[in-house]
Formats: structure tokens, sequence, C-alpha cells
């Protein structure tokens, strides 16, 4: 019989074809078994040696999960046969790279190869099951999952909640209720203008000579000592005022228009920061998940490695490295977690009510919906003029050139149209009627004219003033077009970009997967150990949280594109959106993220 040789390369059974039948071979080892025992042992137990001096000066990096180091001593007991590879394995130790790699892989788990001119055959034992690393991984979400799963579409949610209570649209609300107060001041100004007055006067007269009083408009004689009641209804009604009233209005027009288009400004942009803020929430849950994910791997890979120190066959520089990464894990878990909190307290602010925060505690799952269809050659054309940031500031424009024009009125006269009537009532002997020289009733009409002599340089400064805050107004306007183009261009790459940072991590996702797959057949033949099948799972799961990261902040940029398109509807967009949408993102596995871009 042959003796085993020593050597670092291993082959696991079953993967190599059967060793030739040698005849001749096996009859003379049998014949000559009893003779050469003593050289036989001999030869084992200097190749045991040479082995494991082997294996103490290669310094593995790796825990073996494979099929265990078997003793020449065992080589005569026959166990089961391994199953034949799978077609992933067979292409991959079909290839010189594959083969090599499975070999030095095989190398690493500590297994010796078998020796096809001896007649005993070893064989490996059945590779243990695979543990439920999913599961594992996913522990830590499926609560949070289960929450969001009862609880209907908290996307819809939110964006209700902070479209209902939301400060800065509460703030928009009431300028427009002002705005429109103002309007009807300035359309009042145009209707007559009406006077009541009423009053009761006492006149002493101790002489016996009668006595002139005006009462309103109206000369009375009175003799004696009485009094009164007066009552007077005046009409007045504004001609020309320069063309001030016709300034206000228009300007007033503006500031109506001005206030709705705030009101639409702000409600797109807290439905788009809520869609932002949900969509940053969710990207570093992912982050979270996937660090704790790679803490438990690398957890289970460190007591590995402890072990290995404890046989000597592990450096305690690899060890110490292992225990740094575990260190940064656990640091990084820490960072995200307080950039997780802070991102949840800046999305409750917007909400703009008490327990928003409490809403978000439980995370958030839910997909990010796509925007409707639009025409993106509509968007280089109207999108910057259809803004409602432009608007108000196309509308203030207006607003400060109708002041102006109010201003420069001021300096001409008014001219007012009055009607009114007047009505003397007596209360005692001797007034008005009594010495026959009033009449109880009079009417009067007439035209007023009013020039207001203030100060020359109190006209100069009102209408520098309102120059200056027309050219304020002007910067502004131009401020806002040089923004909103700024903006379009920022959408439009922001949409290209992530199209195709999409397709790369698609890409790169769907070769992961591959991967991940041909490390589950190796392992389960014994090729690789446990600790490469976790860094394949690691690498795939991540790749997969890259995808579903890359997909929502694709969703997103497409929804500040549209908004661009219709900023008016937006929010009510997203609205029925989501509320049509109703599916539960729970923190999905590997395997779910496989389904999805399936």
């Amino acid at each position: 019989m042959n003796a085993l040789p020593a050597s670092p390369e291993t082959v696991a059974p079953g993967l190599l074809p059967p060793p030739p039948a040698r005849p001749q071979a096996q009859a003379q080892a049998q014949a000559q078994a009893q003779a050469q025992a003593q050289a036989q042992a001999q030869a084992q137990a200097q190749a045991q040696a040479q082995a494991q001096a082997q294996a103490r000066r290669a310094v593995k990096k790796r825990s073996p999960v494979g099929p265990a180091p078997m003793s020449p001593a065992s080589t005569a007991i026959r166990t089961p046969a391994a199953p034949p590879p799978t077609a992933s394995v067979a292409s991959a130790l079909s290839s010189g790279h594959g083969a090599t790699k499975a070999r030095n892989s095989a190398a690493n788990a500590g297994t010796r190869p078998a020796d096809h001119g001896a007649a005993v055959t070893i064989t490996a034992p059945p590779a243990p099951a695979l543990p439920d690393l999913h599961a594992t991984a996913h522990s830590s979400a499926a609560p949070a999952g289960a929450l969001a799963a009862g609880g209907g579409n908290k996307l819809h949610e939110l964006l209700a909640t902070a479209l209902a209570n939301n400060s800065d649209i509460r703030l928009a609300d009431q300028s427009l209720r002002e705005a429109q107060a103002e309007s009807l001041d300035a359309f009042g100004q145009f209707l007559p203008h009406l006077n009541f007055q009423t009053q009761t006067q006492l006149y002493g007269n101790q002489t016996n000579q009668p006595s002139v009083s005006l009462i309103g408009s109206t000369i009375v004689v009175t003799q004696g000592n009485n009094y009164s009641n007066y009552l007077s209804v005046m009409a007045s009604l504004n001609l020309f005022e320069g063309g001030q009233g016709i300034a206000n209005l228009a300007a007033s027009r503006q500031g109506v228009h001005a206030g709705h288009e705030q009101v639409s400004e702000r409600r797109m942009r807290t439905a788009l920061n809520v869609l932002a803020g949900y969509e940053g929430l969710q990207s570093l849950q992912w982050q979270l998940r996937a660090i704790k994910r790679s803490l438990v791997f690398m957890r289970q890979d460190l007591a590995l490695a402890e072990q290995r120190v404890r046989q000597g066959n592990e450096s305690r520089i690899d060890l110490n490295q292992m225990r740094s990464q575990v260190a940064n894990l656990e640091a990084q878990r820490q960072d995200t977690e307080k950039r997780l909190l802070k991102a949840q307290t800046n999305l409750a602010l917007l909400m703009g009510k008490t327990g928003a925060f409490d809403l978000l505690q439980s995370g958030v799952h839910d997909r990010i919906p796509t925007p409707p269809e639009f025409d993106a050659a509509a968007v280089e054309g109207v999108a910057v003029d259809n803004l409602p940031s432009v608007q108000v500031a196309r509308a203030a424009l207006h607003k400060a050139r109708d002041r102006v024009d109010a201003v420069r009125g001021s300096f001409l006269p008014n001219v007012n149209l009055q009607a009114g009537y007047n009505w003397i009532g007596t209360s005692s002997q001797g007034f008005g009627r009594a010495i026959g020289s009033t009449s109880p009733s009079n009417y009067t009409v007439g035209i007023s004219i009013t020039q207001t002599l203030a100060p020359f340089t109190g006209h100069m400064a009102k209408l520098d003033t309102a120059e200056a805050q027309s050219e304020a107004a002007l910067i502004r306007y131009q401020r806002a077009l040089q923004e909103g183009r700024q903006e379009l261009r920022v959408n439009q790459e922001e949409v290209r970009a992530d199209t195709a940072r999409l397709a790369a991590l698609e890409s790169v996702y769907a070769r992961a997967r591959q991967n991940q797959k041909l490390m589950e057949d190796l392992y389960a033949h014994g090729r690789i150990s446990k600790t490469d099948l976790h860094a394949a799972q690691i690498k795939t799961m991540n790749a997969g949280d890259a995808c579903r990261d890359a997909r929502a902040q694709l969703h997103v940029a497409r929804w500040m594109l549209y908004a661009m398109v219709d900023p008016r509807h937006v929010a009510d967009s997203l609205l029925q959106k989501t509320q049509a949408e109703g599916v539960d993102n729970a923190a999905p596995s590997s395997s779910g993220a496989g389904a999805e871009h399936a």
C-alpha cells in the first residue's frame, strides 16, 4: 500500500473521478500486507507528522465547516459517498481558475487529497445543514415590518398629516386670507361712503333776544332755554383720486394671486420634503440593518477565529484585526443610529403635529410610488415659468409697480360727490319753528375737492420708497428665474444619473446572486468555509439594499422633476398614489430583493 502524501492542497471527496482500477497492484498489495505492516505504519506516521507541520505553518484566515480532516488510522473505514457535484460546481471546476480556487479553499478547510493509488476509498460525511442566515440577519427588522403591515400605508399618513398641519402651509393660508381682505378693502373704496350722525344739543339763552345756532350744516334761530335732536345721513362717492384707488385695487389683486401661488409652493415643497425625508430615513434604516447583519456574521467569525487561535491554527495578529473590524462596525452602528434619530426628528418637524415622532419610531417600510407619466419635452418650455416661486416673485413685482403708481397719484387732488339729508327735531317751545324761522329738515348735494398740502419732502420720500421696493421686487424675480433654471438642470441630471446608477447596481446585484448560488453549492460539497459563505451572502444582501435605495432615489428625483411640470397638483397626486399603493415594504431579505428585481 502507498502512504498518503502530505500536501497542503486538498480536494473534497466526491468531486474527482474514481481512481483507475489496478487489479494486479491491489493483489500484490494484499499479498504483501502483513510483510509490510511495520514499514507502512512508519511511513504513515512520518506522513502525518509532515502534514501537521505544514498545517501549523499555514495561517488560515477562514473557519472550516466542511469535512473534518481524517487521520490515516481511519482510512480503512468506508463512509457513504458524497453527492455528485451540481452543474454550478461542475462549471466552476471545469475551468482552471475555478478548479484552483476550489482546491485552495479546500486546502484552507484542512482536508487531504485521496490517494488514487491506494485501495481504500476515502469519503467525507455529509456537509452540515446550512443555518437560516437570512432569518438571523433580519430578526431585528421583523417587528418593525410587522407593525407597518398592520398600520396601512405610512407614507400616505405622513403626507396627509404634513399637508394638514405643517406650519409653513398654515402661515401661507393666513397670508392669503390677509391679501383677500386687503383686496376687499381696496374694492370698497369705489363704493359710496355713508356717514350717519345723530346728536342732542342743549341751548341756553337768558336774554329776551333770539340767538342763532349752527346744527350740522343748518343755521337755526333759538330763543330761551331749550334743546333739540339732530339727525344727519351723508353719502360720499369718490369721483377722482389721482389713480390711487385703481392702482391700489390692482396691487391688492396681485397680492391675492401671490397668496394662492405661495400656498401652492408651500404645499409642493412640504410634500417633496416629506418624500425626500422619507427616502433618507429608509436609506438609513437599510444601512443600520446591513451593519447589524454584518455584526452578526462578524461575531460568529470572531468566535471561530478565537477557537482556531486556541488550537494554534490562527495568528493573533489576524484575530486582533478581526476584533478591530468588529469594533469599527459597532462604532458605525452607533453613528448610524444617531443619524437615524436626527432624520426622524427632522421629518417629525415637518408634520407640525404632536406625536409625529412616535409614528416614525416604528420604522418606515412603504415603497415610494412612481410619479404620473409626463412629457419630458414640455419640461424645457414651461417648467420654470410654472414654478410657484417664480409666480410669487412676478406677482410681487407687479404689486410693487402698482404701489408706485398709487404714490404718484397722491400728488393730485381728490374729487368727491356728496349728498345728505338733515332732520331737526324740537323738544321745547321757542326752538326753530316756534318762531317761524327754520324748517325741520333739508337736503344737501355738493362736490368736494380736496388737495393735500403736506410737506413736499414727505411725498418724495414715499415715492422713493415705493420705487426702491419695486427695484427690489425685480431683483427677487430675476433671482427666482435663475434658481428655477438651476433647479430644472439639477433635477434632469439627477434623473439621468440615478437611472444609470440603478442599472449598474442591478447588474452588480445579479452577479452577486449568481456568486452566492455558486458559493452555496460549493459549501454544500465542503469546498469553502462558512466565513466565505457569509461574505457572499452579505454582498448579495447589501447589493439588494443598494438597488432598493437607488430605486427609491430615482423615484424621488422623478417626483422632483414632475413637480416642475405640474406644481399645483403634485401634493394631491402624491396623496392619491400613496393611498392607491397601499403596499407594505417591510424589510425584505435578499430573496425578497430578488423577487423585486425579477
